[in-house]
């Protein structure tokens, strides 16, 4: 294992999508992502997220990034989704234990649906990923420029209690 983090973090990615399809089959009709209100076809979602999947657990096992920033982007992707699927998951197992909130998601339009689904991933992902992406940017193009000494702090009397 080269990189323990990212690999830590990839599994747990891929486990949580795991529980996500599994926990989607028993909520079917209440089902609010968008590629599946559009597409109509569940088995299309699932090999897109495997597909996804695999596709980060290749990048992760080659371990080889062209840049600091195309990193720290697939690691908040990882932490991101993670939490963002894990409450998805959280949320079919509430719609398992509660049948009546299935049939009042089954009874909502699919624009009501999508527009939900957007504002959710909006708050809980996309924001969220655009600012921690701008401050590493920011910081990336700016630790150059600045002075980091920590033996110089170790040498002031007001650094130490």
């Amino acid at each position: 294992m080269k990189n323990p983090i990212i690999f830590f973090l990839f599994y747990v990615f891929a486990f949580v999508n795991v529980l996500d399809i599994f926990t989607a089959f028993f909520i079917e009709a209440g089902e609010t992502n968008p590629l599946y209100l559009l597409i109509g076809n569940f088995w299309i979602l699932i090999i897109l997220k495997i597909g996804i999947v695999l596709f980060l657990g290749y990048i992760v096992k080659r371990n080889i990034y062209p840049s600091n920033f195309m990193y720290y982007m697939i690691m908040m992707l990882l932490v991101l989704g993670t939490l963002l699927i894990s409450i998805g998951v959280w949320s079919n197992i509430y719609g398992m234990l509660n049948p009546e909130v299935i049939a009042q998601g089954a009874a909502m339009s699919s624009k009501e649906k999508i527009q939900g689904y957007t504002l959710f991933v909006s708050v809980i992902y996309i924001i969220p990923a655009i600012f921690n992406l701008l401050s590493f940017w920011l910081y990336d193009k700016s630790v150059k420029k600045a002075r980091i000494d920590k033996e110089y702090f170790k040498n002031q009397p007001w650094w130490h209690p």
